[in-house]
């Protein structure tokens, strides 16, 4: 068994006890029962920071050999080998829709519900109030949908090196 884990929701609940006092404690007690469980019943872990790795060791007294750290981040783009693809799709997407002026990409599978839920509020509450602006969606597309105003999506790209470059503005959640 492997417990691949974005976040620690006893370290979450933790914070939240700062706010709310009776609901970061009642989270903090099921969070630290349900972790425990599977970290101690996982044979490897699987955790996105050293944070995470440490906090699982001093809370759960899991020997460090049986985590591995690896982390959830978007690199720098490889400027040599991508840079007159990034200039062509900028000159493509600009071409598309001419009348913005600054390109926002958004990193992210879309049918991951916090980047739906992300997608969602560009689409209805940012976009419309920022015509000047082309937000173009990277990543997995599998509610198809489609381009609108100034909205496109790509669906999946082999590699984001370029868009990353092409970008004004990146959103890598």
């Amino acid at each position: 068994v492997i417990l691949d884990t974005h976040c620690i929701n006893k370290d979450v609940a933790l914070k939240l006890k700062k706010v709310n006092f009776f609901m970061g404690t009642i989270r903090i007690i099921i969070w630290h029962l349900i972790e425990n469980y599977m970290c101690q019943n996982s044979s490897k872990i699987i955790v996105v920071s050293d944070k995470d790795k440490r906090f699982i060791i001093n809370n759960y007294r899991i020997n460090s050999s049986k985590i591995d750290m690896l982390p959830n981040e978007v690199g720098p783009a490889n400027f040599d080998k991508f840079q007159k693809s990034a200039s062509l799709l900028r000159h493509k997407y600009s071409n598309e829709v001419p009348k913005c002026k600054k390109i926002a990409i958004f990193l992210g599978d879309l049918g991951a519900i916090h980047n739906k839920q992300a997608e969602n509020f560009i689409r209805l509450k940012l976009a419309p109030y920022t015509p000047e602006v082309l937000y173009l969606f990277v990543g997995n597309n599998p509610a198809n949908l489609n381009s609108i105003n100034n909205i496109l999506y790509t669906g999946f790209v082999e590699f984001v090196d370029p868009y990353i470059m092409l970008a004004d503005i990146c959103i890598a959640p």
